[in-house]
């Protein structure tokens, strides 16, 4: 089921995705999105696009991978 939501961060805004949204139209980040590294459970994106557009887009880092299961699907 696809529904036609549209999520936008503002800038300066910082969100930390800690459950598996429904699917999305579209991401685009204007601020900065963070995958949730405290969560155990699989965590789903699932959208037709991202458009970073002077924001982030964060699953884990080198010295700090994502410890869980993160999947975008586009």
């Amino acid at each position: 089921m696809h529904t036609h939501i549209h999520t936008r961060t503002c800038s300066h805004l910082q969100v930390l995705l800690d459950v598996s949204p429904p699917e999305l139209n579209a991401v685009v980040l204007q601020g900065h999105l963070e995958f949730d590294s405290s969560i155990a459970e699989e965590i789903v994106l699932r959208c037709k696009f991202i458009l970073v557009n002077g924001g982030s887009l964060k699953i884990g880092t080198v010295d700090e991978p994502f410890p869980g299961k993160a999947r975008i699907t586009l």
